[in-house]
Formats: C-alpha cells, structure tokens, sequence
C-alpha cells in the first residue's frame, strides 16, 4: 500500500486529534465539568485510538495486533505532551488522573477493535 493510501486511512484519526488538540487549548474557567472531564477524557481518546487502530487494520488480527503494540504507546505519548501542554493554557492544568483516563480510553478502544476484527475473522489471519 503507498503511503499515500496509508495517510488517507488514518485521515479521520488526523482529523479528530486536530479537533482534540483545539479543544484542549480552550480555557475551561466556568464551566462546571467535576465527574464529567474523566469520562470526556476517556471518551474521546478511545475514538482516537479506535480511529488509528481501525485506519491500521490490514490483513489478520495477528498483524493488527503487532500494529497496535506499536501505536498504543505513541498514543499515550500524545495523551502525555496533550496533558503537559495544558499547564500554560488559563484554567487548565496538567492532571495525571486526566492520564489516566486517556490512557484507559486508548487502551479500550484498541481493544474494542481488535475484539471486532478478531470477532469477524473468528481469530483467523485473513
């Protein structure tokens, strides 16, 4: 495949990291989100490990998975430097819990699609 067609299968995931990497440059003075911002954290980083993982997917679930070791990392290296780079944004802050819960929704949706593509295949490499 040319990389070419390996950037466009990732496009989406491109795509909602730059709207994750907005929004967590807004200030959020006033808002009200105590309980809610672990689970928006979650949440929107297992779309974006769903995103990668899905724009990964070629071949079996074997090689998927040897994608996946690679991407989840990479992944919470950006959950990392996305948490460090909020300390200089007003009402913002580095929280290792916000970690956390990045970290536990990349992990969930890496895992909600290899269970799918394992599920399609029945475990099979094709």
């Amino acid at each position: 495949m040319s990389a070419r067609k390996h950037l466009l299968r990732l496009l989406p995931a491109l795509l909602w990291l730059g709207v994750m990497l907005t929004l967590s440059s807004v200030s959020l003075k006033g808002l009200a989100l105590e309980g809610l911002d672990k689970l928006a954290h979650m949440a929107e980083y297992l779309v974006l490990s769903v995103l990668v993982v899905a724009g990964l997917h070629q071949g079996g679930v074997r090689r998927l998975f040897l994608r996946v070791l690679a991407a989840v990392p990479i992944m919470a290296l950006v959950a990392a430097a996305d948490e460090l780079h909020q300390v200089w944004i007003p009402g913002r802050g580095a929280d290792v819990l916000d970690f956390a819960a990045d970290a536990a929704g990349i992990v969930l949706g890496a895992g909600l699609v290899l269970a799918i593509v394992w599920w399609r295949g029945r475990g099979g490499d094709g």
